[in-house]
């Protein structure tokens, strides 16, 4: 075991404020805190490294269908209503049409961005 002394307490102190100070940290500091421990899955999921729905079985249910209104639940657009324009199975992802200032804006979103109306 590595002895401590007051540059290796200075240097602990020093990451354990940085990491203290930032909002997905703190939330696994909170995590960490209470005993819990974090999957691989929910590390990734943090880490941005995979797709929410990566996990998810591949024969999943489409709960979408062309032309359907949906309103995003996530991101820069969350609340707003979208028209969906095609869907893509394989990705799980949605190509959208949001109309912002009476513009058409195209978005392309997972399914776990939206909600049915």
């Amino acid at each position: 075991m590595a002895e401590l002394n007051d540059n290796s307490v200075k240097q602990y102190l020093s990451t354990a404020l940085r990491i203290a100070s930032h909002p997905i940290r703190r939330e696994i500091l909170k995590i960490l805190k209470n005993g819990d421990s974090l999957s691989t899955s929910e590390i990734n999921k943090i880490l941005g490294r995979v797709d929410e729905m990566a996990f998810a079985d591949e024969n999943i249910n489409i709960p979408f269908v062309i032309g359907e209104t949906v309103k995003v639940i996530d991101g820069p657009f969350n609340s707003f209503h979208a028209d969906i324009e095609s869907i893509d199975e394989q990705k799980k992802k949605l190509k959208l049409i949001v109309k912002i200032f009476g513009r058409k804006t195209p978005l392309e979103l997972n399914f776990m961005q939206v909600e049915k109306i």
